[in-house]
This record gives structure tokens, C-alpha cells and sequence, in this order.
């Protein structure tokens, strides 16, 4: 007789091989969950729209500031809820993290570069008010997968942006990018073409050509498997960042695809890729933002 864990991973893998990642609330319902979160806050405004609202998990056996990962979700900009990805807050919550994920603004009500505008602030909310809730504001990290992973790291890269929407981010400690397209010009698809079609200089939205040695220090997670999101994003980052002196690791796990890597963070996939403590090792090893040299 199949193991439990092994029929859910088989019925959950059915499932999303045939529709989009908004089943992901699929796994949050019939999985086997991790224990180590204390408390979920819920539907925390960090603007006034509907979908500018945030949910704050937080671990157990924290006492003192906890480092913070604030993770980004895909769906081609145009898809998602933050409910269906409460598996990521409970896998951070197990390695000590608060986790915060932020809704946001989705096409085709908005266009680039507006579901920016709306993480930069949430991070910005993460940043003001996150010791509240036991958090540490010098250790705050971004984790994102595919479309969330492009927003992530575009929050420690696109300063120009930024400013000039008159918002001065904090630094960004690490960013973690799982699947993420970073270079994707021409726009090829209906997805790119309906968030950037409008953007009249469109050089300025890839995170390849934006990466400085002041970008945080990141890890590039693809799979050899993945055909939504080719691996050559990961790779092409990667190099744009080491030859300008940013710090970079670059991590390819054989035969996983684009949302086997997503799962992977959940408890019933995590053999699957070993991508939980790969960004949590890779965190660990930064030292927080205004440390004082040692």
C-alpha cells in the first residue's frame, strides 16, 4: 500500500500538470503540514487597494529578533494569492524566519512597472513595522519563483525606479530567485507583452543589464527540467552579476521542473531538491545589513 504522503504527492502532481499554480491551495488543504509556525497574521493593509495586503507568519521558539524572508509568487504577473503559497510561510517558519507574503496589483488592471511599485511597499511596510512583530529590520531577505522571483530581485536592483516614484527602499539583505526570467527581450509571449508592452524603453526592465556591484548578494535556483522559465535566465543573471563583482551562486538541480521546484519547498517534496536549505544556508552565511565589520 502507498504511504499517505506518497498518494498526496501523486493526486498533487495530477493536479498541477494540469491547471496553473493557482491550485497550489490544493497542497495547502490535502498536505501534510509543518508544526513550527506559531501564529498567522492576516490581512495586514500596506495600501489601500484590495490586493495591497499582506499575511505574517511567524515561527515558533523565536526570542530574539528573527531574521524575515518576504516571499514573492509568480503567475505571469496576471495570476495569484497569497493564501496558496501558505506552505512557503510554514517551511521558512520551520528554519527560524518570519515570513511575510504580500498580495499585489496583477494585469490587467495594472502594467509594469505597478506590481513593483506595490512590493517595494510592502517591503518598505516589512521594514517599518516588522519588529513589532518580532522581527529584525537588518536582516529582512526576499525570496521569489518565477514572476515573483523577476519582482524580487528588481527591488535590490532598479534604484532608478524607485526613486523616482519618490520611494527610498532599505537594503535588501539577500535575494533568493527560484525559476526567474531576467532576460527576456525580445517579448516573445502574450504574459511579457501584457505587463511590459507599454514600456517605451524596455532595456531598463531586465535585471541583466541593471545589476551593479551594489545589487545584494543572491541565489540563482533553476532546474534542468524547467520549460517555462529556461534555465539560460539563471545563468545569464549569474554571469551579468559576477562580472560586475556582485556576489552570485548559481544552483541547477537535475531533472525539476518549473513548479516541482515551488513545491520542493513543502514538506511532502522536499526530495525532490534540496532548495529550502540551499536558500536558508545561503541567508545564513550574510551578515545583516549595518553590521558592524568584525
Amino acid at each position: 500500500m502507498l504511504r499517505y504522503t506518497t498518494c498526496v504527492s501523486l493526486f498533487l502532481i495530477a493536479c498541477l500538470g494540469l491547471v496553473s499554480c493557482t491550485s497550489l491551495g490544493v497542497l495547502n488543504a490535502v498536505a501534510p503540514k509543518d508544526n513550527n509556525t506559531l501564529e498567522v497574521v492576516t490581512g495586514i493593509s500596506y495600501g489601500s487597494h484590495q490586493r495591497q495586503q499582506l499575511d505574517i507568519y511567524l515561527p515558533k521558539g523565536v526570542d530574539e529578533l528573527a531574521p524575515v524572508i518576504m516571499f514573492l509568487y509568480g503567475g505571469s504577473w496576471k495570476n495569484g494569492k497569497r493564501q496558496d503559497y501558505a506552505f512557503v510561510g510554514h517551511a521558512f517558519n520551520t528554519k527560524g524566519y518570519i515570513t511575510v507574503l504580500p498580495d499585489y496589483r496583477l494585469v490587467p488592471e495594472i502594467r509594469y512597472p505597478d506590481f513593483l511599485i506595490d512590493n517595494a511597499n510592502a517591503l518598505l511596510w516589512v521594514y517599518n513595522h516588522i519588529e513589532q512583530y518580532g522581527g529584525d529590520q537588518n536582516r529582512i531577505f526576499v525570496v521569489g519563483h518565477s514572476a515573483g522571483a523577476y519582482n524580487g530581485v528588481m527591488l535590490g536592483l532598479a534604484d532608478a525606479l524607485f526613486s523616482s516614484q519618490d520611494l527610498d527602499l532599505p537594503v535588501i539583505s539577500g535575494f533568493a530567485g527560484l525559476a526567474g526570467p531576467y532576460d527576456f527581450l525580445p517579448l516573445a509571449f502574450d504574459s511579457t507583452k501584457d505587463a511590459f508592452g507599454e514600456v517605451s524603453d524596455l532595456d531598463s526592465t531586465q535585471p541583466v543589464n541593471l545589476v551593479s556591484s551594489s545589487a545584494p548578494p543572491m541565489i540563482l535556483i533553476t532546474g534542468t527540467d524547467d520549460k517555462l522559465v529556461l534555465p539560460k535566465h539563471s545563468f545569464a543573471l549569474h554571469d551579468s552579476a559576477t562580472s560586475k563583482g556582485a556576489e552570485s551562486t548559481l544552483v541547477t538541480y537535475q531533472d525539476v521542473g518549473h513548479i516541482a521546484l515551488l513545491l520542493s519547498l513543502s514538506k511532502p517534496f522536499r526530495n525532490n531538491s534540496t532548495a529550502l536549505e540551499d536558500v536558508v544556508n545561503f541567508f545564513q552565511g550574510i551578515k545583516a545589513v549595518n553590521q558592524p565589520e568584525t
